[in-house]
């Protein structure tokens, strides 16, 4: 009988500590993907001209939130990538282009503290 217990008692703290690290993940997620839309708003890049959307956590490397999208009325190859990395951080804008090293964007990096 006290060998169940126990084994009760280690099963539901197995859950608990689960349920916390995912909620956690989905916490940093949501918040994630709020700064890196308010510093996309910040560009003035409007959602309409947006496709090809992808929003990735990068958990294999670095465990950043990574969204990459493509423009109307840009060059179809070139690629907005926005990284954020950790709270108190500030969003990381690469744009991608395999033609260019540093391509040119309508919507240039803003300056963050």
């Amino acid at each position: 009988m006290k060998k169940w217990s126990i084994l009760g008692i280690v099963c539901i703290a197995l859950i608990l500590v689960t349920f916390t690290f995912v909620a956690l993940h989905y916490n940093k997620k949501a918040y994630a993907e709020k700064q890196i839309d308010d510093y996309i708003e910040k560009q003035g890049i409007p959602h309409k001209d947006v496709y090809d959307e992808k929003y990735a956590w990068d958990w294999q490397k670095s465990g950043s939130y990574v969204k990459s999208f493509h423009l109307k009325g840009e060059d179809p190859e070139l690629v907005y990538q926005y990284v954020f990395t950790a709270k108190g951080h500030p969003v990381i804008f690469g744009p991608y282009s395999p033609s260019s090293d540093y391509p040119k964007t309508k919507y240039p990096k803003l300056n963050q503290k």
